[in-house]
């Protein structure tokens, strides 16, 4: 009985192996090689992985979302991993600078933690939020009345404003002309 939770367990290890390296874009054959199991393995725990997300209520699209936030847990891990690393003081470096006739020592030491880890912790975090919908949504509702007004009203006004817009132009173009109006189509002069 122990053998096979012992067995169920080294199983559930694996996939978990398996599934980091398959989101990082690793092909099976790859993954095979790294964990020293054969390709048909890895084919069955893919295949076992993939069904897993998926009837865990996760469908296509939420499949990928799923996916991509599992990507962002492990790339904010290296990041974490990798401003952990950068904290630790390096020793400082002496350099024996000689000038005419005289010698000079100075040391250089490292800043601690290397900035742009924490960048691209702030960057998973903010594509997190991005993904889940946490940021409250930028709406733009354009008030302006041709939209609300009705089609017909909507005609209307820019005729208007049109007939405004032509109206300015010509006096400003012709102001000492008097224009005599044309008559509308439809109807004659005699």
């Amino acid at each position: 009985m122990s053998e096979a939770r012992n067995a169920k367990f080294g199983v559930a290890q694996r996939r978990v192996q398996v599934s980091e390296l398959y989101l990082q874009g690793w092909n099976q054959i790859a993954i095979a090689e790294r964990l020293q199991v054969s390709r048909a393995t890895i084919s069955g725990d893919v295949c076992a992985l993939q069904e897993q997300w998926r009837t865990s209520g996760i469908r296509n699209f939420d499949l990928m979302r799923e996916q991509e936030l599992l990507k962002l847990e492990l790339l904010e891990r290296e990041a974490w991993a990798g401003w952990q690393h950068s904290l630790k003081r390096a020793a400082p470096a002496s350099t024996d600078g000689k000038t005419k006739g005289s010698r000079t020592e100075s040391s250089v030491e490292e800043p601690l933690g290397d900035p742009r880890f924490l960048n691209q912790i702030h960057k998973c975090l903010k594509d997190r939020r991005a993904m889940l919908g946490l940021d409250a949504p930028l709406t733009v509702v354009d008030t302006s009345p041709l939209i609300l007004d009705s089609p017909e009203r909507r005609r209307e006004r820019l005729n208007e404003i049109f007939n405004k817009l032509v109206a300015q132009r010509v006096h400003r173009v012709l102001p000492a002309l008097t224009l005599e109006p044309e008559p509308e189509p439809g109807l004659e002069s005699p």
